[in-house]
């Protein structure tokens, strides 16, 4: 391991590109105040502390326009990350860093995925880091999706499927973690190079962008492009929730624990704000999150303000389809059936039965046109009936013995 200092990794992101920083520090165990500033890479560079400082000390992996994490003021997205927390699982937990990485690196060979630029020891887990240069904040979609898969991917390393958002900081190696007393440091660096976005993408997403393109064009055939009123919103929403709840009994027995409270959270306000609406959504949320987790309440009071704030400002807050919840909290095919789940399902899964249903629905449409118009039903057809049978007769000789007279009654 090697410290470096402590500007390695905000010179290593934030090079060559614009916008403001976030230096944080978080509460420690003597009682510190969390503070954070937001400053350009040169006035950031003069504010680091020196090597060895003790204190959790975090900067931020993308780049914002104004003074505040929010995603609204996103400026540029600069790296892709993925939080090990390895000392969590029972197979990882008495193995050093270096050999953790080893295998979370092989892991990475074997999906073809480029190593990243760096890897850092936090004290506890490790952080791998991949320096994509500048990219625009209308990456963000395909950049979240690129985020989900590296911590679908290395899941067995205790890959946090949560520290996955783009307002996330990263411990600043060269300063002491307070939790374990130990230097956070580098295991591997390099400066020179950049990862190609794109091929990052290629590697880690089951599709293409132009398959994607087209797999959006064909879901808007198959879904229609109506928008849903108010009580079609509640209803599914209702539907969802109750599927939220059975995933949390099936996954951690009623319990979230630390590392998915958040995102559980703000999954299920996402849904629940249609069901209360805007002016009861803490109230409800925070009745929830008492029952389900033992996050504070002012955590949970700023996860409702966020959520309520968005539908304000959109009249529709954050928007998630029922299989991109599904995809969002990680549920897989098997889960989904082990856990009895409705809606809150795969795209592998739901698109394939709202296909279905649309073609019953369009049958039956069809089926409606006809008898409007006058078409007789195929069951009581001629040819099923076949009253020539009855007759003993060949089906041409009661045509033409028959036929006509029938056409003229």
């Amino acid at each position: 391991m090697h410290a470096a200092q402590t500007s390695t990794l905000p010179v290593l992101l934030h090079r060559n590109g614009g916008g403001l920083i976030a230096l944080c520090r978080k509460p420690g165990p003597q009682g510190e105040r969390f503070w954070q500033r937001h400053q350009p890479l040169h006035k950031l560079l003069k504010a680091l502390p020196p090597v060895g400082t003790g204190g959790d000390f975090y900067v931020s992996a993308n780049s914002f326009s104004r003074p505040t994490r929010a995603l609204s003021s996103l400026h540029s997205i600069r790296a892709a990350y993925v939080d090990l927390d390895f000392y969590k699982l029972p197979r990882w937990s008495e193995v050093s860093p270096e050999a953790v990485w080893s295998a979370a690196k092989e892991r990475l060979a074997h999906s073809c995925v480029r190593q990243p630029q760096a890897v850092i020891f936090t004290g506890r887990g490790l952080q791998l880091v991949w320096a994509l240069g500048v990219l625009p904040a209308a990456c963000l979609p395909r950049w979240r999706a690129v985020q989900r898969g590296l911590a679908q991917l290395l899941l067995e390393f205790g890959a946090d499927m949560a520290a996955s958002d783009a307002a996330r900081v990263l411990r600043l190696p060269g300063t002491i973690n307070s939790k374990s007393g130990r230097l956070a440091a580098f295991l591997e660096l390099d400066l020179e190079q950049r990862t190609d976005f794109e091929l990052l993408a290629a590697a880690i997403l089951p599709v293409s962008r132009e398959k994607l393109r087209r797999s959006k064009i064909t879901q808007r055939a198959l879904c229609g492009s109506r928008s849903f009123g108010p009580g079609v919103r509640a209803a599914n929403a209702r539907t969802i929730l109750s599927d939220m709840e059975r995933l949390i009994w099936y996954r951690w027995g009623g319990r979230v624990p630390e590392g998915q409270r958040n995102t559980c959270l703000f999954a299920y306000g996402c849904f629940l704000v249609h069901v209360t609406g805007r002016q009861h959504l803490e109230a409800k949320l925070q009745d929830f999150a008492s029952s389900v987790t033992d996050l504070p309440q002012d955590e949970v009071a700023r996860i409702a303000f966020s959520i309520s704030a968005k539908v304000q400002a959109t009249s529709k807050g954050y928007r998630f389809s029922n299989w991109g919840a599904a995809s969002f909290l990680g549920v897989t095919v098997r889960e989904a059936e082990a856990a009895g789940l409705q809606e809150l399902l795969p795209a592998e899964v739901l698109l394939p039965r709202r296909k279905a249903t649309k073609q019953e629905r369009d049958r039956e449409r069809r089926r409606r046109l006809r008898v409007e118009a006058g078409s007789q039903p195929h069951k009581s057809s001629r040819t099923r009936t076949q009253p020539w049978t009855a007759l003993g007769l060949s089906r041409s000789t009661w045509y033409r013995r028959y036929g006509r007279q029938v056409e003229t009654d």
